[in-house]
């Protein structure tokens, strides 16, 4: 199946990450790091997720570690209060098959600052308590 995949689409990443974070999950590292190597080989690059928010009617988009917002900082403030409180409840990513070719520290940064949790962030500082956040 990943081989019609490949055909139909090669140079789509989408494809190309999917079966290495399977392979990766399943604790295939060899091949998980084939299908990275062919990806380099093959000069396919993974695109960055983008996560956005309306609020007050205007869109406001994130991507990881993301700094250019205006509210940047106060966004990272309340990303840093949230991270605490996970980390007291017990939380902590999966990082052995989140990421790749990243140093530990660096992993776990990204993982921190997802495009995803910049923008609930950014929610939660942009809107009033108890608004839905969409």
């Amino acid at each position: 199946a990943a081989d019609m995949l490949f055909t139909l689409e090669p140079d789509k990443s989408g494809t190309h990450v999917l079966l290495a974070n399977i392979y990766a999950s399943a604790g295939m590292w060899e091949k998980a790091a084939n299908v990275r190597k062919v990806m380099k080989n093959s000069n396919v690059k993974k695109e960055p997720a983008i996560s956005w928010i309306e609020v007050k009617d205007k869109i406001h988009t994130f991507i990881v570690g993301d700094r250019n917002h205006s509210r940047s900082d106060e966004i990272y403030a309340k990303l840093d209060e949230l991270n605490e409180l996970l980390s007291k409840a017990g939380y902590s990513p999966i990082i052995e098959t989140d990421i790749h070719n990243v140093e530990q520290s660096e992993k776990e940064k990204l993982l921190y600052h997802h495009s995803e949790k910049l923008a609930v962030a950014f929610g939660l500082i942009a809107t009033p308590p108890g608004a839905p956040i969409r």
